[in-house]
């Protein structure tokens, strides 16, 4: 399920870049897709409590940052370190910090972190240049289209929304689980 999220929070990224005419948002360095959620340990330094280590599911990784998913929100500002097995297998520690904490579905929230400095992607992962093919063929599943706007459809009835919102979100899931099942 998780896998399934992922693939749908990258499908809908590259429709919304598509929709505003550019491939995907001006970054200083590109984002490889990880193709594996294996979890790996994030240790966050969390106000008035320590640092605190939690396993997180990897979503993309570029030199300056990556991108997690986790069950909880984590406060944008924070100092973190991430735990990374290298290509040989030996763990790697990483400082960062995090940059953005986003609800994406169900419980699960998006990490954006950036790195304190750059990192070798080589360390980590095989051909990084073959990464872009290889999720080019994965296609996205009705299961995470149907997390992610039953999320949205939460967070609407939790926050209030106009009776109007909810309705069209109720009828956007309606029509995926109808196309879904035929």
């Amino acid at each position: 399920m998780l896998r399934a999220v992922i693939d749908e929070l990258d499908r809908q990224e590259v429709l919304e870049a598509g929709a505003v005419g550019r491939k995907t948002k001006m970054r200083k360095h590109r984002r490889i897709p990880l193709p594996s959620v294996a979890p790996v340990v994030i240790e966050v330094q969390r106000p008035g409590e320590g640092v605190s280590s939690f396993l997180v599911a990897p979503r993309d990784m570029s030199s300056s940052g990556m991108s997690l998913l986790t069950g909880m929100f984590m406060h944008p500002g924070a100092a973190c370190a991430v735990t990374l097995k290298g290509l040989d297998g030996t763990p790697v520690r990483i400082g960062a910090v995090i940059k953005r904490c986003r609800f994406v579905a169900l419980r699960l929230h998006e990490l954006g972190i950036r790195f304190n400095a750059d990192v070798d992607l080589t360390r980590f992962i095989d051909n990084p240049g073959d990464a872009d093919a290889q999720w080019a063929k994965s296609a996205s599943t009705p299961q995470g289209a149907m997390a992610i706007k039953t999320g949205e459809l939460m967070e609407a009835l939790r926050s209030g929304a106009p009776k109007g919102h909810i309705e069209d979100i109720i009828r956007q899931l309606f029509i995926q689980c109808r196309d879904w099942v035929a």
